[in-house]
């Protein structure tokens, strides 16, 4: 249809001309002749439309034959055909036969070439609805060359929108975006201590800081936005801690100017104020959860003893664990009865309290405090900076391993679940390095390539998805996240 729509046009702008013409032959032989000396204005009219009729009339079939062609084969809107320097429209909709590579990272950037029939004039490519950038596109419109956009984890269809429509999702589009690392984001503020990070699920991250005002801020992100508040102070120089036993709900810990232990709590209703919890602390509570409405908070006190608050839904109470710690504690919960405290002994060596089986001796050479982790799953894993400065691992299943790497002070560590660890660590090149493992006694090291000035700190809403934040060289709260 589209070449006959062509000459119809041609043969209407044709019979215009020969009109034209025709009037204008007309109007200059009746001047001449003296039509108008004649019979003045009216006999020249006269012989101007019996000279043009025979014109106007083949202009007039050749209009009536376009429109009831049009008319009576296809009623629909008819447009004149859509060309450019590099496309003809092709009126009929596009359809993708393969993408290849058929998978590439979360992040994006992936350069795809996607085959099929009736690309030409191609207006858009998405991959799962996210637009990707148009690359080129080949002169007979089998091929187009993309560049994948940023996407969650997952498969997803990739679709060619043309003049001529959409084309369908078939398995034939189908792209994995497989989970990465998103680049090292700049989230603001002017930490003097921090980080710490909790979520309680898919979609929500907070974090907490000390600012250079001594107050305790907060950075949360939820479907999308991320959001500033103060959460007042002021608050000596210690990390707070946080914990979230139900969407939610956070619950926040951190040792007051006269050394006790204050709480503020995020429900529904927003946050309920610091309300002391007592106590003398001599460094930053540690706070693990066994579900809902509990909450185990392990200190050191000033007499270096390690202490537990615990919260049973309704009221606190206070135990004295004993020991004799050199720096503040960990806390992970094991199962859904259990919960375990790791503390930095003088002797140097790790320790480890159960709530089912007391003190344990676990030996090893600590440089600062452990860190802990649990999936709640029976399994405990502590993570340790050595007096040789490097990383090392002790499982409640498999005992002590060397993981390596050079470590300027303590590490994090958390895991989705499974056989999965991952551990975060300020390098003594002052980068941030992971190291991850999925099976007993196997490590895998990379640098993340993001510069910072303290440990950082890592959380985990559920499988292939991972956040560390830290503070960077000029004192601003820094996010990382593989998706």
């Amino acid at each position: 249809m589209g070449a006959e729509i062509i000459v119809a046009a041609q043969c209407l702008s044709l019979a215009l001309a020969l009109t034209f013409v025709a009037v204008f032959v007309t109007l200059q032989s009746s001047l001449q002749t003296g039509v108008a000396r004649k019979g003045g204005p009216a006999a020249m009219i006269r012989t101007l439309v019996r000279r043009s009729l025979p014109a106007l009339i083949v202009g007039a079939v050749v209009v009536a034959s376009f429109v009831g062609r049009n008319a009576v084969l296809d009623p629909g809107p008819r447009h004149l055909p859509m060309t450019s320097l590099d496309c003809r429209y092709v009126p009929t909709p596009p359809v993708v036969a393969n993408v290849s590579p058929s998978s590439g990272p979360s992040s994006g950037g992936t350069t795809v070439t996607i085959t099929g029939t009736a690309f030409n004039c191609a207006t858009s490519v998405t991959f799962g609805g996210v637009a990707a950038t148009i690359v080129s596109i080949s002169t007979d419109g089998t091929q187009i060359v993309a560049t994948s956009p940023a996407h969650a984890a997952g498969t997803v269809d990739v679709i060619v929108t043309t003049p001529g429509g959409t084309s369908a999702a078939t398995a034939a589009d189908h792209y994995t975006y497989t989970p990465s690392w998103q680049a090292c984001e700049d989230r603001g503020g002017i930490l003097s201590m921090g980080p710490v990070a909790s979520t309680w699920g898919v979609n929500r991250l907070d974090a907490f800081v000390r600012g250079t005002d001594a107050h305790i801020w907060h950075h949360f992100y939820s479907n999308g936005t991320w959001t500033w508040e103060d959460l007042g102070g002021p608050f000596p120089a210690t990390l707070p801690a946080a914990a979230s036993f139900a969407v939610g709900r956070i619950d926040l810990f951190a040792r007051g100017g006269d050394s006790a232990l204050w709480q503020d709590t995020f429900t529904s209703g927003g946050w309920s104020g610091w309300m002391s919890r007592g106590g003398k602390l001599a460094s930053e509570p540690a706070v693990t959860s066994t579900g809902a409405n509990s909450l185990d908070v392990f200190v050191q006190g000033t007499d270096n003893h390690l202490w537990r608050n615990s919260f049973n839904g309704t009221t606190w109470t206070w135990s004295l664990i004993g020991g004799v710690l050199a720096a503040a504690p960990s806390a992970a919960a094991v199962t859904s009865s259990e919960v375990d405290a790791f503390v930095m002994g003088t002797d140097q060596g790790l320790w480890q309290w159960s709530s089912t089986s007391s003190w344990h001796q676990l030996s090893g050479k600590l440089a600062a405090k452990p860190a802990a982790t649990s999936a709640r799953a029976g399994q405990v894993d502590a993570f340790v900076e050595g007096t040789d400065t490097q990383l090392w691992h002790w499982s409640s299943v498999n005992g002590w391993e060397l993981v390596g790497g050079r470590l300027a002070t303590y590490p994090a560590a958390v895991t989705w679940g499974g056989s999965r660890l991952d551990a975060f660590v300020h390098g003594t090149d002052n980068v941030l390095w992971h190291a991850w493992s999925t099976a007993a006694g196997v490590w895998s090291w990379e640098s993340l390539g993001c510069m910072l000035q303290n440990a950082p700190s890592a959380v985990t809403w559920g499988p292939n998805r991972l956040d560390v934040f830290w503070e960077g060289l000029e004192q601003a709260l820094w996010h990382r996240a593989f998706n």
